[in-house]
């Protein structure tokens, strides 16, 4: 709902200005690149098994609608609800591209995380 609303009060400013979308993009898409990062490196160092990484990936991509508002604040001022507007766009491109690569890191998960535990050992 908030999506449709604020898509819906900004339409005709983005239409007037298609840079917003790029200025508003490019960061947000960084910050999901860091938050998809951080996660899965920290569910690498605690060893963590693969449904609890997907899930904490999962609940750190789609549980942020606070922190990139917040960030739209500082960073766009005037802009912000269109922030909330386009938030979503780059959001489910984020959810879904990780989605696909589960499958693929599903094979691996397992021997990636043992296999850091090994070399742990050794290196002790």
């Amino acid at each position: 709902m908030i999506f449709f609303i604020s898509m819906a009060t900004e339409a005709v400013e983005l239409l007037h200005h298609p840079e917003y979308l790029w200025q508003i993009g490019v960061p947000l898409s960084i910050f999901y690149i860091f938050m998809l990062i951080i996660p899965l490196l920290y569910a690498w160092l605690t060893k963590m098994n693969y449904e609890d990484m997907v899930a904490l990936v999962y609940s750190v991509l789609g549980k942020n609608i606070s922190i990139a508002l917040a960030l739209a604040v500082v960073f766009f001022s005037s802009k912000t609800v269109m922030i909330i507007a386009i938030k979503p766009l780059i959001q489910v491109i984020f959810m879904i591209g990780f989605l696909k690569f589960t499958t693929p890191l599903r094979k691996h998960w397992s021997q990636f995380v043992e296999k850091k535990a090994v070399l742990q050992v050794e290196h002790r």
